[in-house]
């Protein structure tokens, strides 16, 4: 049952009608020849039934006078006139009253055969009756009937009635099969291949109407949601070319207000520094340095928001250049010294002093990426703690390496059901973080979109009250 289920599972529409048709035409042959071959017995037996009535009537009215007279040669020419193939007798006997034959008529096919052995062949049968004279029984007569040839005419019959019933069968199957393909199979297959246009995302085409009702409403159907779909994406299309829009208006207009910001911002800046290389009193170095130190905080987030915008955008665009890594390394070292040292926080770096360090890059992203985990570190990590700074060349060949970076502070912490979201933007660990410890949140998610840009991988293993080893990979060209 499962393979045959398997079987017609397989099947096209197209090879199952064709099955189906050949079916029903092989057994209506069957069931015609049927019907006609007992149809044939049935009046064959007729005719028999008949001949052996009638062939009795005869012999009492032709046998009875030469009987009586013993006149032999009129009772063998009248024996031998029942000897025909239209009569299905195959030999005749007459025998006197007393059981002594008298006359023997055989047909020549089976001449030199005793007469009971010729009863002993399959579809022979005796008949036998009395010839009487004034209702005096004054002889009898047998005969041998031989279906055999009306079996071998009804076979051809049957052949030939079955070559023919195919011929005809086999017309009306092609008709029907015609039919059936254009009223099914092609309207089928015309829907399956416009299903199939649906499913690739080609919503450019409408299906062709079919004049079967049932079709013809799949077809309608199939049209108006390739039109509903064809609206949504005009639709979408339009919010996207609208959303679009938003987000380079957006981009020109941070960018330009944060030039207009950085420039004033700046001058602030160069003016602070210039005035704390003067001769000042303490409160007022105290008050400048507070300034300054403002300042710079709010130009790093200045350059965070502008950085953030141009990622949004995809108009940020990395370099290639030659660099020495631990050139970048002992610049980030140089420029976070300061605030280690305020909190007395161990700042180290960690690399292989054997191995080359030459490579082709962005260095200054890498450097934003670094001074952004390295600042976190020291600013979550209590007075007197530690933070280490680890390079390790994990694989190399002869064109580029991979570079794995970890920073693992001494801190606070994360907690494992927060990390989740811990690299999306304007994300911190709660807000108490931002009231207690500043920044807007864009530091890490920045980092993560760098490192996708360069190929890479970020991740974080933490613990709280332990602390904290935030992770990138990236893969590096061999520079010069």
């Amino acid at each position: 049952m499962t393979k045959s289920k398997n079987f017609f599972e397989k099947l096209s529409i197209t090879q199952e009608l064709i099955i189906s048709v050949i079916a029903v035409i092989f057994l209506m042959i069957s069931l015609l020849g049927f019907i006609v071959a007992k149809a044939l017995i049935k009046s064959n037996e007729e005719k028999i039934a008949w001949q052996k009535k009638s062939n009795l009537q005869i012999a009492t009215s032709l046998l009875a006078d030469p009987i009586w007279t013993v006149d032999t040669n009129n009772i063998k020419n009248a024996a031998s006139t029942f000897v025909r193939d239209d009569n299905q007798i195959i030999a005749v006997r007459v025998l006197d009253e007393y059981g002594d034959i008298l006359v023997e008529s055989r047909d020549h096919s089976v001449a030199g055969i005793e007469f009971k052995e010729l009863l002993k062949t399959k579809n022979r049968f005796l008949d036998a009756g009395d010839i009487k004279r004034n209702n005096e029984k004054i002889g009898s007569i047998e005969f041998i009937y031989s279906t055999q040839k009306f079996n071998d005419e009804l076979t051809w019959l049957i052949i030939k009635l079955g070559f023919s019933f195919f011929l005809v069968g086999l017309g009306f199957g092609l008709i029907i099969l015609w039919r059936l393909k254009k009223t099914i199979t092609e309207p089928v297959n015309r829907i399956v291949e416009g299903s199939k246009k649906i499913a690739e995302g080609n919503y450019q085409f409408q299906v062709e109407e079919e004049y079967v009702l049932e079709f013809q409403q799949i077809a309608q159907a199939l049209n108006v949601a390739i039109r509903a779909i064809n609206e949504r994406d005009l639709e979408l299309k339009r919010q996207i070319i609208k959303a679009e829009l938003a987000t380079k208006a957006k981009s020109n207009f941070v960018s330009t207000m944060s030039h207009e910001i950085r420039t004033p911002l700046n001058a602030i800046i160069g003016l602070t520094e210039l005035t704390l290389d003067s001769e000042l009193t303490g409160d007022q170095r105290d008050n400048l340095e507070t300034a300054k130190l403002s300042a710079d905080s709010l130009l790093s987030i200045i350059n965070d928001i502008l950085d953030f915008s141009k990622i949004e955008a995809g108009r940020l665009e990395l370099e290639t250049l030659d660099f020495d890594m631990i050139d970048v390394l002992q610049e980030c070292e140089r420029i976070l010294s300061l605030s280690a040292k305020k909190k007395s926080i161990g700042l180290r770096l960690y690399f292989a002093l054997e191995e080359n360090y030459l490579f082709k890059g962005d260095p200054f992203r890498i450097k934003q990426i670094l001074l952004n985990l390295i600042n976190n570190a020291i600013k979550f990590t209590p007075e007197g703690g530690e933070v280490h700074v680890r390079l390790d060349i994990i694989d190399r060949n002869n064109s580029a390496a991979l570079l794995r970076f970890e920073v693992q502070d001494t801190g606070i912490g994360i907690d494992k059901n927060k990390m989740e979201n811990l690299f999306e933007a304007f994300s911190q660990e709660d807000q108490s973080t931002t009231r207690k410890f500043g920044g807007t949140g864009l530091g890490l998610s920045i980092s993560k979109r760098l490192i996708d840009l360069m190929g890479g991988m970020i991740g974080v293993d933490s613990e709280v009250n332990v602390g904290s080893t935030f992770w990138f990979q990236i893969r590096l060209k061999e520079g010069k």
